[in-house]
Parts: C-alpha cells; structure tokens; sequence
C-alpha cells in the first residue's frame, strides 16, 4: 500500500487547507513554480449545500453558520459525519463567486470586493482580473490530483521528459507523484520525498472511486484590492480551463506573447461564471449526457482591434521612448504614434529675439536652441516671453529655412538674405515671405502656389504623418543636429527632412524600431 487507506477531501478544500498549511514545496506543486507570493485569498467558484437526508438540526445549523460567514471547513466540523463517516456537505455549482471572510488573509478585502463588484442582488458575478505571468500554465496550472481529509496531497499527476542518450528531448510522459512514507524515529533530511508511478487514470483505483480528479487554480491579481497577495480560484471543470486555456493563448498569440499587466492602465481581462450546455458522461451507465452548468468564462473587456494595435511594434517603441524621457527630462516630448493627438510642435511656437550683434540674424529659441557652437541643436520649444511675433508667411519661410539649412544659423542667415536682403525675420513682410516660400518650392518641384489665405498648417514643408514621428524620434534620440542628420542619412539616404517621402520615413521608423527592440 502507498498510502493508508483515509477518506478524501474535494479540490477547492484541499487547496484551501495546503495555502493555510504554508508548505511551500505544496503550494508550488498546486499553484505553479512562478507563484511563491503570498495568497490574497481564495474565491470559491460555487458553494457547499446539505446532502439529501440530513436533519431538520442541521439545516439550522448550517443556515446559522453561512448567514455569519463560517468557513465550510467550519461548517462541515461542526455538523458532523454521515453514517459512512463522510462529510454531509457537497459541492454546488452556482452562477456566482462566493468570497469568505475565513479564505482570505485580510477578512476586510470580502466586503471590498462585494461592495466593488456584486449585483444588485448582493452576488458577485464578473470580476475583472489581471495577471502578473505571460505563461499560461503558471497561471492556470492544472492536474489530477487527490487531497486526504488527514494528509493531504495524496498524489498528483505532472509531466515528465522522455530524453535519449544524449539528452535530446523527445517526447514526455504522465507520472502519479506520492509522499513516500516516513520512517519512525529517523530525521528525513531536505524536502520530503517523493516517489514516482506511472499515471494512467483508466486503471487507477483512486482515479475510478472518484477519489483523484482533475483540479486547477486561476491565480489573478483584482484591481481595487490591495497587496501583493495573489488572488486563488480553484476549479474542477475541464471546460473551464479549457475555455482559459485558450483565451490566454489568442490574447498571447495577438500580442506578441503579452498577457500579464494592464492596457491603458487598465485590466482588460473579466472571469465570468456563464450558463452553459456540456457533454458529460455518466460513469454508471456509460453514456453520454448533455447537462447544463456554470462555467467560469475568461473573456476580454476590450476591442480586439485596440488591443492589437496597442501592442503593434512601432507602438510599443514610441511607449518606450517616453517612459524613457521620463528618465531624461532634458529630452523633447514625442509625437504620439496617433497623429490626431499629436502635438504640432512646429506650429506652436512664438518669438523671442536671441542675443547678436549687427551681423547675426534674429532667430526664434522657441524653436531652435544655441549649443553654444553657432548651431542650433533641432529641440522644439515652446516656452517664451517676448512680445515679438512673426507674421504667418515670416513664421513659415523661418521653418522652410530651418529645415532646409538643417539648423545652420549662418546658412539660414545667408539664404534669407540671398531672398530679401534682409537679416531679420521679423522684418520680412508677408508679400516677401509668401514670394520667397512659393520660389523655394518650385526649386524643389513643388509648383503650387502660396496666398495670403494659406497657413501654416496647409503648408507642404511642414512635418506630416510618418516624417513628422521620424523627426521626433530622431531628435529625441540623437546628441545635436550632426548626428540626426547623421541617422537620417543611414535610414533614408538623403540629408535632409524636406526630401524624405511618407514611405522613407514609415521604413526608417521601421528599421528603428527593430534595432531598439533586439536590445531587450
């Protein structure tokens, strides 16, 4: 005999005693080797309710009991034994959770989580979750397992390797693990010890007297609850896991592999308990049966379009880089990947006059900063304080410059003054900025023309769509002027904004993206 001979326990007890017994190699063996947090809690996926024939006493006794939110383990001690030395109460499923004072390391967390999340009959029905692993078998690991009413884990069921000589994985295999027995009077050192026999239900005694089953456990985390405890959901439905199983895995497969943490700082995750038509078999007769039950659904509160493109490539790198401004405040804000909601930086700016003796020219330090080099260094700004203020055409021409001279100060001072004649931009009036801009744009193959209705916003120099977030990256990114151009003429080919097309740039962002990536 492996064991002595003992009555058994049901899965959701069995797990609730190994989490309060605090044995760790048994709660890894239940939960998952990911999860040595401390539990939060158990949430129950049903209720315990009287078997037929029990007394008008204890019925009284265990409707007392619940009312004052006793634990089951407390009710059943308290009842008592039937005839055959079993337990009087049963398993039931229902379409709510039920969260006891007794299960929970924190009994205040119950009247939380009811007062966050129940009906408005007082049940709680849908509660949304989020977890802390991307595996999915860390999250809901499962097995066949059998709990005694005085040992506890009997036996379980895992997996093992089947390895050639060489060590070369080549398939795996079912194993029943068991405790071996202890010997009296000898110090067992280290971890008790296990030992090993095959596992095949259909010839397992305890598999066949309905004594080991097939139990898992959700381990979740609940918004609104605090602590690093983990939230515990033990189960014996094989549609349930079923039904998780493959949630978690089109969630992972969507988004790269992604399923803990939150989506716009929120958990998207729900568990559900669903009414639903199954097919069971009875073992008496061997037929199948269609019954109906409550299952325990995992589903999205989220579109699935959103989720997707929340997780797209170039989205996670532009999340990146400004949780990585935060960590360099000196480094100008990134346009938003969605150009709606993008800041138009180059169009949000007024002038202030730098500091220049006669021969200088005027430029705006809302828009470009000296670096001390006679250069600009490309950061937009918006910050200002002078009452000065380019007319629309001037603000215009002083952009067309900027970008087509990559930032050189004495190069926009030459060809403003190879234009006007003047040195100033504050000088230039709008008939002379609007005949200068429609010039530079024919040069440049451009031949529409610029009137006094147009402004800035229609105006084809300024950074759009794909070359705009090229822009920003870049100067995010890069050390002064040099070395964006420098970056931008390994990305595109060309050295300067004005010549990058909308596909250049889209390729450019592309090939940054990667490059940025493979370095986690």
């Amino acid at each position: 005999m492996l064991n002595n001979i003992e009555n058994t326990t049901n899965n959701t007890s069995g797990v609730v005693r190994e989490l309060e017994f605090g044995n760790e190699e048994m709660i890894q063996t239940i939960l998952g080797p990911a999860y040595k947090l401390p539990k939060a809690g158990v949430i129950r996926p049903g209720i315990k309710v009287l078997k037929k024939g029990c007394s008008d006493s204890d019925s009284s006794v265990y409707n007392r009991m619940t009312d004052e939110g006793s634990s089951w383990d407390e009710i059943d001690k308290r009842i008592g034994k039937d005839r055959k030395g079993k337990s009087k109460l049963i398993p039931k499923n229902a379409d709510y959770f039920t969260v006891r004072p007794s299960d929970c390391k924190n009994p205040d967390d119950v009247r939380l989580l009811y007062d966050l999340y129940a009906d408005s009959d007082g049940k709680i029905r849908t509660i949304p979750v989020w977890f802390a692993s991307n595996e999915w078998y860390n999250i809901i690991p499962h097995n066949l397992r059998c709990f005694g009413a005085r040992s506890g884990l009997r036996f379980y069921s895992c997996f093992r390797e089947i390895k050639t000589p060489t060590g070369k994985v080549i398939g795996s295999e079912r194993i029943c693990k068991f405790p071996l027995s202890l010997e009296e009077r000898k110090r067992s050192y280290g971890k008790r010890k296990w030992g090993e026999r095959p596992c095949d239900p259909e010839n397992c005694p305890e598999y066949q007297q309905g004594e080991c089953n097939f139990g898992g456990v959700i381990n979740c985390y609940i918004p609104g609850i605090k602590g690093i405890g983990v939230w515990c959901i033990p189960t014996t439905s094989w549609h349930s896991m079923v039904n998780i199983k493959s949630t978690l895995e089109t969630v992972s497969g969507i988004t790269g592999g992604k399923i803990s943490g939150l989506v716009n700082n929120r958990a998207f995750f729900q568990l559900r308990k669903v009414r639903e038509m199954i097919h069971k078999t009875n073992a008496e007769t061997g037929t199948v049966q269609k019954v109906e039950q409550f299952l325990i659904h995992l589903d999205v509160d989220i579109d699935m379009t959103e989720l997707a493109a929340y997780y797209e490539k170039s989205q996670i790198f532009y999340r990146a880089m400004n949780a990585a401004q935060l960590l360099t405040p000196q480094a100008p804000p990134l346009v938003n990947s969605d150009d709606s909601q993008a800041p138009d930086n180059l169009d949000t700016f007024q002038s202030e006059s730098v500091e220049a003796d006669d021969h200088d020219i005027e430029l705006s330090p809302s828009v470009i900063q000296s670096t001390g080099d006679n250069r600009s260094d490309g950061v937009i700004q918006s910050a200002t304080t002078s009452n000065k203020q380019l007319s629309e055409n001037a603000e215009l021409l002083f952009k067309v410059l900027n970008l087509q001279c990559n930032g050189e100060r004495e190069l926009m001072k030459q060809e403003l003054n190879k234009y006007t004649g003047i040195d100033s931009f504050y000088k230039v009036t709008e008939e002379q900025a609007e005949k200068v801009v429609n010039l530079i744009r024919k040069k440049n193959g451009d031949h529409s023309e610029l009137d006094s209705t147009n402004n800035c916003s229609s105006a084809p120099f300024k950074l759009t769509g794909e070359v705009k977030k090229l822009f920003d990256t870049l100067t995010s990114i890069c050390d002064g002027d040099e070395e964006v151009i420098s970056e931008l003429k390994k990305l595109t080919g060309v050295d300067s904004f004005m010549k990058v097309t909308e596909k250049m740039a889209k390729e450019a962002i592309s090939k940054l993206t990667d490059a940025v990536l493979e370095e986690f």
